[in-house]
C-alpha cells in the first residue's frame, strides 16, 4: 500500500511566528539580551551591541562549549498557538540526513552509529509503525539517494570515504546482500547527487 510522502513539517515542526506589535515588546537588549533557552519563546528577539559585550581578556583562555543535559520529563519546545512538537524517534546517536522513499518510508543517516535507519510512517506521518536498521557496518554515512527516482531499483549511500549502493525494492526495511561499490576514492563526500536521465553517474558532490 502506497502512502503519500509527508513533508518534513509533518514530522518535525519548527516554526517562528513574529507579529509587529508583539515582536517589538519582546525585543531584549542590554543585559536582558544575555539569556538562555529557558527564556526563549516564539517572537523573542535579542539585540547585542558592542558596548554590551564583556571586555576582551587576551591573556585569558576561555572555553564556552555547550553542555549536554537531559530534558525534564514532559519538557517540550514553546511554539506558536496551534502548533505542537513531540518526539518522533529516540535513541539515535547522530542523525544527519532524512530522505523519503517514493512509498513514504523515511530513511535516516545515523552517522556515528555507522548505519542508515528506516521508519515506516502511519497515515498522519507522526508515528512509526515499523522501524529498524536498513544497513549497518557503514562508515559515517551521510548522503542517501534513490535511483531511478520514480521507481527506484537502487539506494545509494555516501560514506565519508566511499559511495556504495544496495538493490532496492519498494517497501524494503532491510538491505539485501553486500554493498556494491558505486564509487571509490571519494574521501570527504557528504552529499550524493545523481543524474537520473540515463545510467546512474555521480553528477556532483560536496566535500567536508
Amino acid at each position: 500500500m502506497k502512502h503519500s510522502v509527508p513533508s518534513l513539517a509533518a514530522v518535525f515542526a519548527i516554526c517562528l511566528a513574529v507579529t509587529g506589535a508583539g515582536a517589538a515588546e519582546q525585543l531584549r537588549s542590554g543585559k536582558a539580551a544575555f539569556g538562555d533557552w529557558r527564556e526563549d519563546a516564539p517572537g523573542v528577539r535579542r539585540l547585542f551591541k558592542v558596548e554590551d559585550m564583556p571586555k576582551p581578556a587576551p591573556a585569558q583562555s576561555v572555553s564556552n562549549s555547550p553542555d549536554k543535559a537531559r530534558p525534564d520529563p514532559g519538557a517540550k519546545p514553546r511554539l506558536p498557538e496551534g502548533f505542537e512538537a513531540e518526539a518522533f524517534a529516540t535513541g539515535l546517536e547522530s542523525p544527519r540526513v532524512i530522505r523519503f522513499a517514493p512509498n513514504g518510508d523515511m530513511f535516516v543517516a545515523d552517522s556515528k552509529a555507522n548505519a542508515v535507519r528506516v521508519f515506516r510512517l502511519d497515515e498522519s506521518g507522526g508515528k512509526a509503525t515499523a522501524s529498524g536498521i536498513y544497513a549497518g557496518n557503514l562508515h559515517k554515512p551521510y548522503g542517501i539517494a534513490f535511483y531511478p527516482a520514480a521507481n527506484p531499483r537502487w539506494i545509494y549511500i555516501a560514506n565519508s570515504h566511499s559511495v556504495v549502493r544496495f538493490p532496492y525494492r519498494e517497501g524494503d526495511l532491510k538491505a539485501h546482500g553486500e554493498p556494491d561499490p558505486g564509487a571509490s576514492d571519494t574521501s570527504g563526500t557528504k552529499s550524493t547527487v545523481l543524474d537520473t536521465s540515463s545510467y546512474p553517474r555521480f553528477h556532483g558532490r560536496r566535500r567536508a
